[in-house]
């Protein structure tokens, strides 16, 4: 009888711990949607042409959030619409050029209208990079490169702004005061060494005269991707310049400062 009345007291006491944990349970804090959408993976924040931020920091919850890597281009187009310009439109045009290439995948176009004639989004999974680029109107080429150098103070260590277009300085001043940008910079632009450095520091840019077309972009860009030192990068850009405009290496390695 004493056994039975151990054994019913102790089974008591089993059910009654069981049930308190159930009561009592300490349930998982609340994840805010902001903070699911912020980790659902690859999720792009557009950027801004104003201001750049590739990190973000919800500071309640002190979380630091890196995103992929970006680069922003900046195209002043040459005299055209978008669809038919020499350097957007046309066979070796920023949109089209990338839009041929099974490696870049098309994400958004939009028109936004006004300066930036439109704007495209790609997406290269193999090196999970994303191209944003803006096309403006051939009578921006100014605000372009004002933008294109005010975005590339604003831009963090990890991303490359580019330049692709006339080289406007050429012909006139930007209202900008110089100062030191933290990321990568190219300027795909005739004599682009001569006129841009005193605004940026460049990763790459021109000594002569050139044509700033896609084939060399996108060489530059995935070799800057694949974590390739200038001096690569520079030769891997003169390769894909030498091909389409058929002149030897050596002679397209003299196009781009060593």
């Amino acid at each position: 009888m004493k056994k039975k009345i151990v054994f019913l007291s102790i089974l008591v006491l089993v059910i009654s711990s069981v049930i308190a944990g159930i009561l009592f349970e300490k349930k998982p804090p609340k994840v805010e949607r902001e903070e699911r959408l912020l980790y659902k993976k690859n999720t792009v924040i557009p950027s801004d042409v104003k201001k750049i931020r590739y990190q973000q920091q919800i500071k309640e919850k002190d979380i630091k959030l890196q995103k992929n890597r970006a680069v922003m281009v900046f195209v002043a187009l040459w005299d055209s619409p978008p669809d038919k310009d020499l350097y957007w439109g046309q066979m070796y045009g920023m949109r089209t050029y990338f839009s041929k290439d099974k490696d870049w995948q098309l994400i958004s176009t939009t028109r936004p209208g006004g300066k930036i004639q439109e704007r495209i989004l790609f997406y290269n999974k193999a090196l999970d990079l994303y191209v944003d680029a803006l096309a403006y109107h051939t009578d921006s080429i100014k605000t372009a490169i004002t933008d294109f150098v005010n975005y590339a103070y604003a831009a963090d260590h990890n991303a490359l702004v580019i330049y692709v277009g006339h080289d406007g300085l050429m012909d006139f001043k930007i209202d900008v005061q110089p100062r030191k940008n933290k990321c990568d910079v190219m300027v795909f632009s005739c004599a682009s060494d001569q006129y841009f450095s005193h605004y940026v520091d460049m990763t790459l840019s021109t000594y002569t005269y050139m044509a700033p077309e896609a084939y060399g972009v996108m060489a530059a860009i995935e070799a800057w991707a694949a974590g390739d030192d200038e001096l690569t990068i520079r030769k891997e850009t003169a390769k894909a310049y030498a091909k389409y405009q058929k002149i030897s290496v050596s002679a397209a390695e003299r196009t781009f400062v060593e």
